[in-house]
């Protein structure tokens, strides 16, 4: 009776201490990945004066117009989309505010070491254009940052907002 009582102790306290490492590893993964990247990137170091922290926008190579995304500082978003007015045969894109919210998020590991990376340093190894470039990233203090649609911590912001984006299309265009 002792040894079956042991065992189901040492099984119990095995189990605890699976799910404390394995809990340990997954909350601080994030924390130490950004940290790996970029020792001095903070959300202020991001911000510019107004407290924006990064538009989002989606990458085109024919210079199509897309949403673009605004996030703050204080937890709120602006969802700015590009509309299309024509006027005899001329049309023009305007951006108008078209959502904005709320959200809690830890933005930092958008910008860690396999999710966005500085334009001006990935720049360097290409000739022409960037193949996995799918968003840009324009932080508050200027700096532009690139990702593709393989960044967990991106995807989830995003699905968090529950946003997808979507091109300017002018219907009015004759062809």
């Amino acid at each position: 009776m002792r040894r079956v009582l042991f065992l189901i102790a040492c099984f119990i306290l095995v189990c605890l201490l699976g799910f404390l490492v394995y809990h340990y590893y997954f909350e601080n993964r994030n924390t130490e990945y950004v940290e790996v990247y970029a020792e001095d990137l903070t959300i202020d170091s991001l911000s510019n004066e107004d407290g924006l922290i990064f538009t989002l926008s989606k990458y085109t190579k024919d210079k199509k117009f897309s949403d673009e995304i605004e996030v703050y500082k204080d937890g709120t978003y602006i969802v700015y989309s590009y509309i299309c007015t024509c006027r005899d045969d001329a049309c023009v894109y305007h951006k108008e505010p078209t959502d904005h919210g709320l959200y809690e998020y830890n933005l930092l590991p958008i910008f860690g070491l396999f999710d966005a990376q500085r334009l001006d340093e990935v720049k360097k190894g290409y000739d022409g254009e960037i193949p996995w470039r799918v968003y840009d990233i324009k932080a508050g203090n200027g700096t532009v940052y690139i990702s593709n649609d393989h960044s967990y911590p991106l995807n989830e912001f995003l699905k968090l907002l529950d946003f997808e984006f979507k091109d300017a299309v002018c219907e009015n265009i004759q062809e």
